[in-house]
């Protein structure tokens, strides 16, 4: 290549829109533009986006004897140009045979390379024909996704089929999003006497911009948990455990209290709620606590419906029946009635707001 043409074309390159190619793409062209003597750096910045995608993924799946031999070309700059200039659809036909829906899905990366080569295939995989119905509503999904990229394409990958809709595949980004969705799921059917459907979670994901984890778990939690972990007082005949998360909604619209926000902590074990025998208008909130890798239960809470004040006498019954158990009250003090480990936890500043840790 001559000085003017050299100039010529870097000019071109340096007056176009698209952003500059780089790392392991970047490498890619390089590697090409040298085996095949074709200016495939330059023609890249100088394609369209939809141009750019397909040609990025052919060349990211294939090698420059398999481009030049899906073409038919006479050598391999020939080949390069078949791969710059055909349609873009006989291109991706001639490289991948007939995948229905690839040319959309690449043309949703707005010409952006994916993080890494080997998410091409994950997406090749994803659009190959399949008599698998489970899979087919994968490659469904991909269609309605608003932007590929290669971390939702490897997201839908790795999904549980009840996560696999098209109204939820922008929520998921990538591996890691996908992988603390199904933990959630599978957490949250362990404490579901029914199965969590896929109708369960479209309801409860309904109007959600982005995918807020904590949120979305108490959603599925206050849905589907109705067999929450132990506590310490369950078999204990004075109280009876609060073990239907599906509940905590009304319950605290009648006691007018936050526990309807209290349904991860239950759910995680972190805390307990029991209403008492002899008083069943009351319900007892105890949270847990480390200290030393010993487990300690401490009183957090006594609520009233309505949200009225509880009764000197009540309190005192309901503190006492606790202390039995070794469960005393969540205050900072040198009263000899709190046991030598809670009062170093609380002593030492290890209680962090509402004791989640």
């Amino acid at each position: 290549m001559d000085e003017t043409a050299f100039e010529r074309q870097l000019q071109d390159m340096l007056a176009h829109r698209a952003s500059p190619l780089s790392g392991w793409a970047l490498q890619m062209a390089l590697r090409f533009d040298a085996a095949t003597g074709y200016p495939v750096v330059v023609s890249l910045h100088k394609a369209t986006d939809a141009r750019r995608a397909v040609v990025i993924a052919v060349l990211a799946s294939k090698s420059a004897d398999e481009v030049q031999l899906g073409f038919d070309a006479r050598d391999a700059a020939s080949a390069m140009h078949h791969l710059f200039h055909d349609n873009i659809r006989s291109v991706l036909r001639k490289m991948f045979g007939a995948l229905t829906g690839l040319a959309t899905a690449l043309g949703k990366t707005a010409g952006e390379p994916f993080d890494d080569p080997g998410h091409y295939d994950v997406l090749l995989d994803l659009l190959r024909p399949s008599t698998d119905p489970a899979w087919r509503k994968r490659a469904l999904a991909l269609r309605h996704a608003t932007t590929v990229t290669g971390g939702v394409v490897c997201a839908l990958a790795r999904l549980d089929a009840e996560l696999v809709h098209p109204m939820l595949i922008d929520y998921f980004d990538g591996e890691a999003c996908a992988d603390t969705a199904n933990a959630i799921l599978r957490y949250v059917q362990a404490l579901s006497s029914t199965p969590v459907t896929q109708e369960d979670i479209l309801i409860i994901s309904k109007g959600m911009k982005d995918m807020i984890f904590h949120e979305w778990a108490e959603k599925l939690l206050a849905r589907k948990a109705d067999r929450l972990p132990m506590g310490p007082l369950d078999d204990h005949p004075a109280f009876v455990a609060l073990k239907d998360a599906t509940a905590f909604s009304s319950l605290a619209k009648e006691y007018r209290n936050c526990l309807d926000t209290h349904v991860c902590r239950a759910a995680m074990g972190r805390a307990a709620f029991y209403t008492v025998t002899h008083l069943p208008y009351l319900i007892v909130e105890v949270v847990r606590y480390h200290h030393s890798k010993r487990e300690i239960w401490a009183l957090k809470g006594i609520h009233n419906r309505a949200n009225r004040r509880v009764s000197l006498r009540d309190k005192q019954d309901i503190e006492g029946l606790l202390r039995l158990r070794g469960i005393t009250e969540l205050t900072a003090s040198n009263d000899p009635r709190l046991s030598p480990e809670l009062v170093s936890v609380l002593s030492s500043g290890t209680i962090y707001g509402d004791g989640l840790y």
